[in-house]
């Protein structure tokens, strides 16, 4: 079985904008998986936002929903309850909406794994109590 491999923004940009730090990693790891690459809505604000502050173009970000290679399916207004749990749970983080999202759309799938630069996953956890498989450089 394939595992499910949930994106968060930093590696969206990283893939997106080639003078990131982390591109070349994000290149080489998306090369490797098998599409699609499961997203929500806040997550593409969150890079449409990103890549416009940077004067970059959103064509690539618009292209990888477009194509299927970037599936944003999760609909937040079938999980309000849970986000909004999430949210108030890690409020001294403070949690963004993304990020309840990206780890509410984890509990969904057992199989699966957030792929992020954001430390903060490290201390998010699937229903409370599991740790979240993660894919982030070293």
């Amino acid at each position: 079985m394939t595992r499910r491999v949930i994106i968060d923004t930093g590696p969206l940009i990283a893939l997106l904008d080639s003078s990131e730090f982390h591109h070349e990693w994000a290149v080489e790891l998306i090369q490797t998986l098998e599409p699609p690459i499961f997203a929500c809505e806040p997550v593409l604000a969150e890079a449409e936002r990103l890549l416009r502050r940077r004067r970059l173009p959103s064509a690539g970000l618009f292209a990888m929903v477009g194509s299927g290679a970037l599936d944003v399916g999760f609909r937040i207004s079938n999980h309000v309850a849970p986000i909004s749990i999430l949210m108030k749970r890690y409020s001294n983080i403070p949690m963004s909406l993304a990020d309840a999202c990206l780890v509410r759309m984890a509990e969904l799938t057992q199989d699966s794994a957030i792929w992020t630069l954001d430390r903060d996953f490290n201390v998010y956890r699937r229903h409370g109590r599991s740790v979240l498989p993660l894919m982030m450089p070293e």
